[in-house]
């Protein structure tokens, strides 16, 4: 009887990973010299949606960015980074190294890769 109970629990705990569903509302880059936002006027929000188990997608115009990132830190700050996630649209390997760090109590998470430094704005559990 433990075993059903005990399998029952496993499948539980991954079925109910916590999820969070992110946009931004401008597009912003940062340097050494400092941060600007892009003011251009076909500025399309990312679609960035990542779990606490590592899952990660981040859309951005043509394409996403979609895999699987090692969970860093749940508390008090969800960090996923993602060396190499894959790109899936067509035309290339344009694969990308990310971090994502999420407050939770907020909703407000940032990414970084080489394309963006951009504060977003999250709905989650």
């Amino acid at each position: 009887m433990v075993l059903p109970v005990a399998a029952l629990l496993l499948i539980s705990s991954e079925v109910c990973a916590d999820s969070w569903q992110c946009s931004n509302d401008f597009e912003s880059r940062c340097s050494s010299q400092g941060c600007s936002v892009a003011t251009t006027a076909d500025f399309t929000p990312l679609s960035v949606s990542l779990d606490d188990r590592g899952a990660l997608s981040v859309c951005a115009y043509s394409g996403c960015w979609q895999g699987r990132g090692e969970v860093l830190a749940t508390r008090p700050y969800l960090v996923v980074v993602g060396l190499a996630i894959p790109w899936s649209a067509p035309g290339g390997d344009h694969g990308s190294d990310m971090v994502l760090t999420l407050n939770p109590k907020t909703g407000v998470a940032m990414l970084q890769n080489e394309v963006f430094d951009q504060p977003l704005v999250c709905a989650g559990p």
